[in-house]
């Protein structure tokens, strides 16, 4: 009766352990297609507004929200002076191109992309490019608000509210510096799974199977 009852009760145990992780996606490559949603976005404005986000349109993390985020702190509030600002502090122009290039650091940026079943918290660089239309070298206010090339690279590590999997991750597309994605930023996340206790309600009744 004994090996009985323990035999029952590693089966309880191991659905379970199952049941715990059924509804998780697998890690691995996990891709996304991002676009805008009407909210107020870009380099403009200000406060915790200030970045891009929205809806994740397809691929394998679709549904879900996503945001990047730009720390503005110490960052002009006047529309003319932060454009000043942001062209001045992040932007150089590159004459062969005829571009002027914008990066900004991971110390600035935060990346987040929230999915059913899977969730990305973590730090990511960008790399805009606008075109120099007029061939002139001066970065005017409508090349500036004008869409851009945008490149992000991204990094999720396991420890930063990721429950099920993390690692770095990229993407592309092109976005307005004032205003949001004018063509999907495509990417993915290449991810391995975190190491995360079992749900506290699952090992309370693992508990009991051995009381009993």
């Amino acid at each position: 009766m004994k090996i009985r009852h323990c035999m029952i009760a590693a089966g309880m145990l191991f659905g379970l352990l199952a049941a715990s992780g059924a509804s998780a996606q697998s890690c691995g490559n996990n891709d996304f297609n991002l676009t805008s949603d009407s909210s107020a976005q870009g380099l403009l404005v200000t406060g915790s507004s200030t970045g891009y986000r929205g809806y994740i349109s397809s691929g394998n993390l679709a549904p879900g929200t996503w945001s990047i985020s730009i720390n503005d702190t110490g960052w002009p509030t006047a529309t003319n002076s932060r454009r000043t600002y942001i062209r001045n502090t992040f932007y150089t122009y590159d004459a062969a191109a005829h571009v002027f290039r914008g990066s900004f650091p991971s110390s600035l940026v935060g990346f987040h992309i929230i999915s059913t079943n899977m969730q990305f918290n973590g730090v990511a660089t960008i790399t805009m490019e606008a075109p120099d239309t007029n061939l002139n070298g001066v970065f005017d206010n409508t090349e500036f608000a004008a869409a851009q090339t945008f490149v992000t690279s991204a990094s999720a590590p396991c420890g930063t509210s990721t429950p099920v999997c993390g690692g770095p991750g990229s993407g592309n597309g092109a976005a307005m510096g004032a205003g949001g994605v004018t063509n999907p930023i495509v990417g993915a996340m290449t991810t391995v799974p975190c190491a995360v206790a079992v749900d506290d309600a699952v090992w309370s009744d693992v508990k009991s199977l051995y009381r009993d």
